[in-house]
């Protein structure tokens, strides 16, 4: 028999699948829920396919990865964005190309969540410090001011961790 939430996740209101997903989210830990979520990232309204990302990010799960880097092509940048941030959460030097990829989406919110997820993996990764300052070199060419200036800072927060780490 269905639960409530699992009834809403059917309802053709996109408000009440939200409502449905936001009942799940006391219950993300369990592992039995993550093809439900997964189910979410292909469902008509983008709102629920970001409301899934995060959830998938929010759980922690390293299954989620590969759902979530299929997320980073969907047709809604905001959902592309929450994926970006969604991935964020995992500190995995695989998601590097992932990431470089993002900045030549069309969107310059999407390009902006690149930037601080290559800045995050930079300061948090070591050995892969000189990759990330090299890509970010690039995206200081960005057409959107925002993006430039969020790669400006983003590199000076690596090298400023560089420097503290090196110090210590």
């Amino acid at each position: 028999m269905p639960t409530e939430w699992e009834d809403m996740l059917s309802d053709p209101d996109p408000t009440i699948r939200k409502q449905g997903l936001s009942m799940l989210i006391e219950k993300v830990k369990d592992p039995h829920l993550m093809p439900i979520i997964v189910d979410k990232l292909s469902d008509s309204s983008s709102v629920i396919r970001l409301a899934a990302t995060q959830i998938l990010g929010n759980i922690g799960d390293p299954t989620a990865i590969t759902h979530l880097r299929g997320a980073l092509h969907d047709s809604n940048e905001g959902v592309r964005a929450g994926a970006i941030v969604a991935l964020m959460g995992f500190v995995d030097v695989t998601l590097l190309p992932d990431f470089q990829q993002a900045l030549l989406d069309r969107d310059e919110t999407v390009r902006g969540c690149a930037v601080i997820a290559l800045q995050s993996l930079g300061e948090k990764v070591e050995n892969v410090r000189a990759t990330v300052l090299d890509i970010l070199e690039v995206a200081l060419q960005d057409t959107d001011e925002d993006v430039r200036g969020a790669t400006a800072y983003a590199i000076a927060a690596i090298h400023e961790k560089t420097n503290s780490v090196t110090v210590k």
